[in-house]
């Protein structure tokens, strides 16, 4: 039953439980040869009028039993020896700022998070007093709710009756183990000595010693779009958008040219893997466990990446904890770190994770397609088990030292909840204070190329009566802000030309995909992508009328209200992201990434109303080249 103040308070219970059950599942993963990929337990819906405890894990095809065994034995510690105060008061911690902030986005909540609220309300007698009233029962209740009650509701949801054990595996992991032998499997951990867990916490200071700060050389501002710019002592440059879209949400992001790009072929793969090596490393003093468990009750979060032609950071945080977040990004400037053992753990899994993609179609559709669009370039393999077995930490973390020794080149863009009065000494102190040697870097020309004319590739693989094609149309491209939007709103009239024909006059597919991607560096240059899927026998005759629909458009041009269509979309969806912090960061990071002034785009506004059929046809006719493409195919089996 749902609906009262106790079914609520059991609620809280089980979402404290599943959350520290999960965590200890998510250590072993670090560990060295872990036994399962990845695991989850939780007590939740399994119908509506149903509620079950599942317990799961993603193993190697050889460790079904060692990863049955594994999960087992983390149930049975928590039925014996229950969990630690230490971890009830962390997950207690975590669940109370996650409803203050949903409280503090009170008057700012999205209509879709109602219109959900609604339906769970008249499918599933869920309650909904509003966050106002939850925010005040979670503060009463949660100080409540003891130990004792979380290691009871977890014995009481395990038993031996009303037990289902499901096994799915890869054909080519046969022979499986046999039913007597899973069954066999929770005797044996019900008879062995289990240890309690130890709950090792470490309290130390994020950031033992602050960096000098440094200061503010110049500021510009560009009222027409409420963006202020710093540049800082160090030659960091710092992109500031207050917003009051969001009263708890601030968006970082960070970007820096170079990337993989001045890294050698040996060692590509590396540099590209080396922010998740630095995710599974953890920061400064803290390995991830640790890391994880000092940042409980913070929400801030900071991943760094590492791309063909950049390096950049994205994070999030809340007002409240700006800080954190600040002190996050130096510490992935001035301390990463290699944990060899969570590195090891992580490769093991990964390769487990890539050891059957090759016999899935999808991947190895979306992998033929990559060899063929880079003329099969060292830089475009696929990623396999074999080449993550050849990946090195300690390669990958110099390249990710290379790439993040020097901010001097960054810009930082910031959106959200803040005013500049009270960003202005965290921006001083933390990015002011980050390493500086002055570099002058750009992506490097790796060759990387399409290639020319009419390329067709065929793959028969896979059991089930289902085809896909994706047809890509390259060449080299004029990069203006004209051009670019032009091109997107020639997809966008293809979009709707070929789900009109292919979906609802052919009734061929469930759906059509167009996209298209420009670039300015190495070369400017662009892609044009159509992709569908359909019955085998159907494939080649809905792809013909691809070509079809692409020949009216060179010679008719769209119809006008297609066109007007296509205006009155790009208004609403740029009047709803401009009320969004994503949109800001996305387009003054874009900005910074290609050269233009904070603000440029803006002029899509006027772009949009010069769209008309005439142009679109012209764009057509440069950029639907039918004489330059790569098309590839997927046909089942037989």
């Amino acid at each position: 039953p749902q609906g009262t103040e106790e079914a609520y308070r059991r609620s809280l219970l089980e979402t404290l439980h599943n959350a520290m059950l999960n965590v200890r599942l998510a250590e072993l993963t670090h560990q060295a040869d872990p036994p399962f990929i990845g695991a989850s337990a939780g007590y939740g819906s399994l119908l509506r009028t149903k509620s079950a405890f599942t317990l799961g894990a993603a193993v190697p095809d050889s460790g079904v039993l060692r990863g049955l065994d594994a999960v087992l034995t983390e149930l049975e510690r928590v039925r014996r020896h229950g969990f630690t105060a230490s971890e009830l008061e962390r997950q207690k911690t975590n669940v109370l700022r996650h409803y203050e902030q949903a409280y503090a986005e009170r008057q700012k909540s999205e209509s879709a998070e109602y219109a959900e609220e609604y339906a769970r309300h008249f499918l599933e007698g869920e309650g909904i007093p509003g966050i106002g009233a939850e925010y005040r029962l979670v503060q009463r209740l949660l100080p409540q709710i003891s130990l004792a009650d979380a290691n009871a509701l977890g014995r009481a949801w395990v038993s031996d009756s009303n037990r289902v054990i499901l096994l799915m595996a890869p054909a080519s992991a046969l022979p499986l183990p046999a039913p007597a032998r899973l069954l066999a499997a929770f005797d044996s951990v019900r008879r062995r000595d289990v240890l309690p867990y130890q709950d090792a916490v470490a309290d130390a200071p994020l950031v033992p010693q602050p960096p000098a700060p440094g200061t503010i050389a110049s500021e510009q501002t560009y009222p027409e779009i409420g963006v202020t710019e710093w540049r800082l002592s160090n030659g960091v440059r710092v992109l500031l958008k207050p917003t009051d879209f969001k009263d708890d949400e601030i968006l970082l992001g960070a970007w820096s040219p170079g990337g993989a790009s001045l890294v050698e072929d040996s060692v590509y793969y590396d540099a590209l893997m080396a922010p998740l090596v630095i995710g599974s490393s953890g920061l400064g003093d803290f390995d991830a466990i640790q890391l994880n468990k000092r940042l409980t009750g913070k929400v801030a979060s900071l991943a760094p990446l590492i791309d063909d032609l950049e390096e950049g950071l994205q994070g999030s945080g809340s007002p409240k904890d700006l800080e954190t977040l600040f002190q996050l990004v130096y510490l992935h400037f001035a301390a990463p770190r290699l944990d060899t053992v969570a590195f090891e753990s992580y490769r093991g899994r990964l390769q487990s994770f890539l050891a059957n993609r090759s016999r899935d179609p999808g991947s190895a559709f979306a992998d033929t397609l990559t060899l063929v669009l880079t003329q099969h370039h060292p830089r475009g393999r696929p990623m396999t088990a074999e080449l993550v077995g050849s990946l090195s930490g300690e390669a990958a973390l110099d390249a990710y030292r290379d790439r993040f020794r020097d901010a001097s080149d960054f810009t930082f863009v910031l959106a959200g909840a803040f005013t500049l009065e009270q960003i202005r000494p965290l921006v001083i102190e933390w990015l002011g204070g980050l390493p500086s040697i002055g570099r002058v870097e750009q992506g490097r020309d790796r060759g990387l190329r399409p290639p020319t004319g009419v390329v067709e590739r065929v793959l028969h693989q896979g059991l089930e009566p289902q085809s896909q094609t994706q047809i890509v149309f390259t060449g080299d491209f004029e990069y203006t802000r004209e051009n670019r939007h032009l091109l997107n709103a020639l997809v966008a009239v293809m979009d709707i030309r070929l789900r009109d024909v292919l979906r609802e006059d052919l009734s061929g597919t469930y759906g059509v995909s167009v996209s298209a991607q420009t670039q300015q560096k190495p070369v400017p240059s662009y892609n044009v992508s159509v992709r569908f899927g359909t019955a085998p026998a159907r494939l080649d005759t809905l792809a013909a009328e691809v070509f079809r629909q692409i020949d009216s458009l060179k010679v008719q041009g769209p119809a006008p209200d297609v066109v007007t269509r296509v205006q009155e979309q790009e208004r609403r969806e740029r009047e709803t992201a401009r009320r969004t912090n994503g949109y800001w960061l996305a387009q003054l990071l874009r900005g910074a990434q290609i050269g233009d002034r904070p603000g440029a785009f803006l002029a899509a506004d006027a772009l949009t109303e010069q769209l008309t059929p005439a142009r679109i046809q012209n764009a057509a006719r440069r950029w639907l080249n039918t004489g330059n493409y790569v098309r590839v195919s997927l046909f089942p089996e037989k």
